[in-house]
């Protein structure tokens, strides 16, 4: 994986040599991304004398993660990228720090 975010477009025999895995292992794991849509197959590269490789590249938005620091005075909410790049934040700002008040009652109840 870390051959496909590090050299975008690259193929499969690439990867195979850099990884040192055999060409079949690489077309196998790489075909089951390409199946979960994490890798796109971006068409013929350039050729070296044979066949032309098919290039891929990393889709860094197949899949987001969600971040939530909870401070004293604010909640602040991240959405990333597979690549951890912030896609949209929002930071909510809490003045109200009394639970009693907010909830009416001077105990917890579950």
């Amino acid at each position: 994986m870390r051959q496909l975010k590090t050299i975008p477009p690259i193929s499969r025999a690439s990867i195979a040599e850099r990884t040192q895995l055999n060409k079949g292992t690489v077309s196998s794991l790489v075909n089951e991304l390409v199946e979960d849509k994490i890798v796109t197959e971006t068409g013929p590269g350039q050729s070296s004398g044979g066949r032309r490789p098919i290039m891929l590249l990393f889709n860094s938005n197949a899949g987001y993660s969600i971040g939530i620091d909870i401070g004293v005075n604010y909640l602040l909410g991240i959405l990333t990228n597979l690549n951890g790049e912030i896609l949209t934040e929002k930071k909510i700002t809490l003045n109200d720090h009394d639970f009693k008040k907010r909830h009416g009652s001077s105990s917890f109840h579950c």
